[in-house]
């Protein structure tokens, strides 16, 4: 398993790393930082396909969703995630059911830090 530049203490980070959940982390501005060896199965992509990749032009997540986000507010989506439509590489041709929940994560202070992405694929 790789390095992931995450914040916070080591056992938080195994815990991203090893969660059979597919997992994100994005700054602040919504930047991908980092995600999980089970996002990478599920998105089927390495880290180095999703560098840059913006969570607020996601245009497969709802733009009322993206919106919310840019205000602060945590959200989810349930629906088919159709792989022809993606903006990096991937190895999925597949249009599967996903469940995605998206946090937002607070510094002490109460300004966001970034966001916490889940993903579970509903069979």
């Amino acid at each position: 398993m790789s390095t992931i530049p995450l914040p916070g203490n080591e056992r938080l980070k195994e815990i991203f790393l090893q969660s059979p959940i597919s997992m994100e982390y994005y700054d602040a501005h919504g930047k991908w930082v980092a995600g999980n060896e089970a996002c990478m199965t599920t998105f089927g992509c390495k880290p180095e396909d999703v560098l840059g990749f913006d969570l607020f032009t996601d245009e497969l997540i709802p733009q009322d969703l993206r919106d919310r986000l840019k205000r602060g507010e945590s959200g989810s989506f349930r629906r088919e995630f159709d792989f022809s439509k993606v903006t990096y590489r991937t190895d999925r041709t597949d249009a599967p059911f996903f469940e995605i929940q998206f946090t937002v994560l607070r510094d002490a202070q109460g300004a966001v830090s970034g966001y916490l992405v889940q993903t579970i694929e509903v069979k």
